[in-house]
């Protein structure tokens, strides 16, 4: 059953300090909404942003919220040097987290350096651990091939907790490829637009920025597929990515404040502005405003 519609949980700020209060309002929608599970402090929840201290009392704060209702991963990369994201791993576990996750050091990272460093977070934390690849970052061998199976190979002898994928790229053959070897992987479709498509091609679910104020919407894509109605879930896939094109409009400024905007106007559910160190900016045209909420309640799912 493909029954894992993870949200790229937000990250809410208040006078350029992390909004502690915002949380169990923000985690008690996403549990109305259905859904599985929180994946922290990736693009979407803005830690390649944050200091190391701002993205530990947010850890802290959801975790002991959420209190085991649904797991909390934890991404942990972003970091200015690899020591970081090892002390937020280690510190990700303390509080009680289910899982960390990493991109990779560098873009041009060979596998083993990339392995050695993973190995080091899955050591740190000893909880599951989920590769973040994204297909900006490269393929994990600095963009030289490497065959699926080879690449498992590596991972999963070198990383002690090694458990899957937030997968970020359209390459759904290479992700087939490796789920056909090692069926016991995780893989966590990361493009929103291609959800309908990831879940055909043997992804256990999706984790992504959309989902962040699409979260039923999802759940019922999810729902449509398990029914083996592809038509209705290629309906919702659409409609979804209607909203993805009006939060990437130019004139929006960027998803993170789109998805913000659209919580706190059409939810009803703060989830404060953006961090203090984001060149994103805030939504202030009422026009853009005003386009953006149309756009987004002309294909949100409705019971």
């Amino acid at each position: 059953m493909y029954n894992n519609n993870f949200v790229a949980f937000l990250t809410p700020f208040k006078n350029g300090e992390v909004d502690l209060s915002a949380c169990e309002k923000m985690v008690d929608f996403y549990l109305s909404q259905h859904a599985d599970g929180l994946y922290m402090h990736g693009w979407t929840g803005e830690g390649w942003c944050m200091t190391p201290e701002m993205r530990k009392q947010w850890i802290k704060r959801t975790v002991e919220v959420v209190d085991h209702r649904i797991p909390v991963f934890v991404s942990v990369g972003y970091g200015k040097d690899e020591e970081t994201g090892i002390d937020l791993a280690r510190y990700a576990a303390s509080v009680g987290a289910d899982a960390v996750s990493s991109v990779a050091i560098r873009k041009d990272a060979k596998i083993a350096e990339n392995a050695a460093y993973f190995k080091r977070i899955s050591e740190a934390s000893g909880i599951p651990f989920y590769v973040y690849w994204h297909f900006a970052e490269g393929n994990l061998n600095g963009g030289d091939r490497i065959d699926a199976e080879e690449l498992l190979d590596i991972l999963k002898a070198e990383i002690p907790t090694f458990t899957g994928f937030k997968y970020t790229d359209s390459n759904f053959y290479y992700m087939q490829r490796m789920k056909q070897y090692m069926p016991d992987i995780k893989i966590f479709t990361g493009v929103d637009q291609m959800c309908v498509a990831g879940h055909l091609m043997g992804s256990d679910g999706s984790i992504g920025a959309l989902q962040a104020c699409t979260c039923e919407h999802f759940h019922q894509i999810i729902t449509a597929m398990n029914e083996g109605n592809i038509d209705k879930a290629m309906d919702l896939q659409l409609r979804a990515n209607n909203i993805y094109a009006a939060l990437d409009d130019r004139e929006v400024g960027g998803l993170i404040p789109g998805i913000k905007f659209i919580m706190k106007n059409y939810y009803g559910v703060d989830c404060g502005t953006l961090s203090p160190l984001s060149p994103n900016r805030e939504i202030t045209d009422p026009g853009v405003q005003k386009r953006l909420m149309e756009r987004f309640e002309a294909n949100i799912y409705k019971a």
